[in-house]
């Protein structure tokens, strides 16, 4: 398996090849692109992640950072997310619950436990029987 960000410096080295030819980097991620069978955006997109980590890029441009302020609550137009839907939040049992489960685990544990052990002493008792009715 590939070290991990591999792909991305490959990529990046590959494409700062090709510009340093000559090529602009829109003709060279088309021309990697062709060769490696994956897409100009794909291509893109690895490039300038590792372009970034190195710094050979300046950080993405964007909205100024927000201060930190309480999140809207409701249905207006404030409370919209963009961009990908949240993922759905994973159902964790409460303590209460784990702590009940927990209990539940060990008191069965112990039950077993007392199985087996009357269990081995009824293989010994019958092995006394084995022993004596072999006399």
């Amino acid at each position: 398996m590939a070290e991990r960000g591999s792909v991305a410096r490959e990529t990046f080295e590959q494409v700062q090849g090709l510009v340093a030819d000559g090529t602009s980097l829109k003709a060279a991620f088309g021309k990697l692109a062709s060769t490696t069978g994956r897409s100009a955006g794909t291509i893109q997109a690895a490039y300038y992640r590792h372009a970034r980590k190195v710094g050979a890029v300046n950080e993405r441009l964007g909205r100024p950072a927000k201060t930190a302020q309480p999140a809207a609550r409701g249905g207006g137009a404030t409370s919209r997310r963009r961009g990908r839907p949240a993922r759905a939040a994973v159902a964790t049992p409460a303590a209460g619950d784990l702590a009940r489960r927990l209990a539940e685990a060990a008191s069965t544990l112990q039950s077993l436990s007392a199985e087996v052990s009357q269990l081995e002493r009824d293989a010994a008792a019958w092995r006394d029987v084995k022993r004596l009715m072999s006399n």
